[in-house]
């Protein structure tokens, strides 16, 4: 069956779960999770054509999409911080997704 990626939130250790976002598209599915602070998340989407990232700047109560570069696929994410950025192992060390 298709699916949309999700984001859940609990407060009462995982007996009820509330619904804070769903996507529009079939075929893709929430991945990896990152919080570089109380505020600011990310989260990857795996898909079948174009690869999202969604962006949280309230702790996740709403989330925002962000489209990332056509020709690449994202996996996973994790930052050090809110605002820098890791190219080490980066071909391209220009931002793939707008802050």
């Amino acid at each position: 069956t298709a699916t949309k990626a999700v984001i859940l939130f609990t407060a009462d250790g995982g007996e009820t779960w509330e619904t804070r976002h769903t996507t529009d598209r079939l075929e893709e599915w929430s991945w990896k999770i990152s919080f570089p602070t109380p505020d600011t998340g990310y989260v990857s989407v795996e898909a079948a054509k174009q690869t999202h990232v969604l962006k949280t700047t309230d702790g996740g109560l709403t989330w925002e999409e962000k489209l990332v570069e056509d020709d690449v696929r994202v996996q996973g994410i994790g930052f050090v911080s809110s605002t820098d950025r890791d190219c080490r192992h980066s071909s391209k060390c220009t931002p793939l997704i707008s802050s």
